[in-house]
């Protein structure tokens, strides 16, 4: 089920995955999936782990994904 739906602060994952490095809970941890409607407040600095934003319908809004981050579409077929 989806809710939400828009002005997420999405920060705070990022802050809480970067002290889960620093306590070493994550080993080499390759990347984070965030699915979205890509409404929201996104960080400014590129974390030291890909990032990749995932629509499921197209929207104008992808275009404020940072460009150090993926923007990926999901379709149904």
């Amino acid at each position: 089920e989806l809710c939400g739906f828009g002005g997420t602060d999405f920060r705070p994952v990022f802050e809480y995955v970067d002290g889960l490095i620093r306590r070493h809970e994550f080993q080499d941890l390759k990347g984070l999936i965030y699915f979205t409607d890509g409404d929201g407040i996104y960080p400014e600095k590129k974390p030291d782990y890909e990032t990749a934003f995932v629509f499921v319908k197209k929207s104008e809004k992808m275009d404020r994904v940072p460009g150090w981050a993926k923007k990926l579409l999901v379709t149904e077929k």
